[in-house]
């Protein structure tokens, strides 16, 4: 069997079908952020500056008008990652979603560690930019040759209390750092190499950069929990005690008294829990965000650990067991709050509707005692209607009879088969039913055959 490269049937179908427009940008994402090939000793600069999730237009703006001082080919519109040479040393820019991050890799062969400093050109290219700087670590990597002397000059340089080390990458490099900020304004990271070359080296570096950074980024949750603690606190002895107020409320209206002039009126009592639930859609909004990207961060950091490989030195704790122990604590402050302002959020949104349930049904009360007010009165005013159409058919009536008086006396009464005084009489009777029919035709006329109002 041969293999022909040329087949151009490989290439035939692919004219044939629909591709879906994200295709090849989603391939490119698998790719995207490769890790450094290094070969040196080298020590890098890393800055982080939390820039916002807006900032991405703005941020590849500066990139380019930085490439352009450097005479440097600048990336594509929308680019993600950028890393090219300058003069003797390599930058390497990154936009992450809230951060945007800054890299120098500078050989440094034969150096002492943390002797060189941040090129000037970097210098004025990251103060140039917006955002604030929250990352800001100087890493030194060095043969294993010298092991012995720079670890002498290095714990001079550490704070030994909180010094922390470990082997990674199976043995073949050591790192040491204190992740205190030194007088540099760094925080400080020395990595020896024993056996760790190429894109291993390049891994390892950048996993040690990236747990830096995730992990200020996962800490700056621990400022807004902490704050955000002592608002709920506060709004928790606010609702617990409108909660007071509303059994006391209860339990007055259970005996039939009325309340006092201490207890507060439902609609007031309904406009404090409100002010409450106000204030905690407040605080959730402005911490939702930020305890999300805490877990997410904190996840990063764990990820990132694992890949070094930490093997435990004796007399020292791995970056590992260092972070877990103070990290989880803040973390877990951090998950507290949360679920504190949750549980208040759902008591606070079921004392509302106990009130508005309780409000809705005083005013169903008074609604219907107003009603019935309104239908007593209806009933009350058809009886004097009705005593009044009485006295308006006896007076019709009166009259009625008085013409037909008036009537039969001018006739003769040779003419009339019985006396004037008779007739009179019996017409009574007939006329006041004929009247009584006749209002209450008009009456049917002008209400409407409705008995529900004709018969109130």
């Amino acid at each position: 069997m041969s293999f022909d490269s040329s087949n151009k049937n490989e290439s035939l179908w692919t004219h044939q079908q629909k591709f879906h427009p994200l295709r090849e940008r989603l391939t490119e994402e698998v790719h995207a952020r490769p890790f450094e090939s290094i070969n040196d000793e080298v020590d890098v600069f890393l800055f982080v500056k939390v820039t916002g999730e807006g900032a991405s237009e703005r941020e590849f703006t500066h990139l380019r008008t930085f490439c352009n001082e450097q005479q440097i080919v600048p990336p594509p519109l929308g680019t993600r990652h950028f890393s090219a040479e300058l003069n003797d040393f390599r930058v390497r820019w990154e936009r992450h979603g809230e951060f945007t991050t800054y890299m120098a890799i500078i050989p440094t062969s034969g150096a002492l560690p943390f002797s060189e400093s941040v090129p000037d050109v970097v210098s004025h290219w990251i103060s140039s930019t917006e955002g604030q700087i929250i990352v800001a670590t100087h890493l030194s990597a060095r043969y294993a040759a010298d092991a012995a002397n720079a670890i002498d000059y290095v714990e001079d340089k550490f704070v030994a209390e909180s010094l922390v080390s470990a082997k990674v990458a199976r043995g073949d490099g050591q790192v040491w750092t204190d992740l205190q900020i030194h007088d540099s304004g760094f925080n400080h990271i020395f990595l020896i190499n024993t056996n760790l070359k190429g894109m291993r080296l390049g891994r390892i570096i950048q996993r040690l950069l990236d747990v830096s950074t995730y992990r200020n980024m996962a800490l700056l949750a621990l400022p807004e929990a902490q704050k955000a603690g002592g608002e709920i606190a506060q709004l928790e002895k606010n609702l617990s005690k409108l909660l007071d107020q509303i059994q006391d409320s209860n339990q007055l209206a259970t005996k039939g008294k009325k309340a006092n002039q201490s207890i507060v009126s439902d609609s007031e009592m309904l406009q404090e829990v409100t002010d409450i639930s106000m204030k905690l859609q407040r605080i959730t909004a402005k911490t939702k965000y930020r305890f999300s990207a805490a877990d997410a961060y904190f996840e990063l950091v764990k990820t990132r650990i694992t890949d070094l490989g930490e093997q435990q030195v004796d007399g020292y704790q791995t970056i590992g067991e260092f972070l877990q122990r103070r990290m989880t604590p803040a973390m877990r402050t951090c998950h507290s709050v949360h679920n504190r302002l949750d549980d208040l959020s759902n008591r606070t949104s079921r004392a509302v509707d106990l009130l508005r349930t309780r409000l809705n049904s005083i005013l169903e009360k008074q609604n219907y005692q107003l009603l019935e007010s309104m239908s007593k009165r209806a009933r009350v005013q058809m009886r004097m209607q009705e005593t009044v159409e009485g006295l308006s058919i006896a007076a019709i009536t009166y009259y009625l009879v008085g013409l037909i008086a008036y009537l039969v006396k001018s006739i003769d009464k040779s003419y009339l088969p019985i006396s004037p005084e008779t007739i009179i009489g019996i017409s009574v009777v007939p006329t006041a039913l004929l009247v009584w029919f006749g209002i209450r035709k008009m009456k049917q006329k002008v209400l409407g055959k409705d008995k529900s109002i004709t018969h109130i």
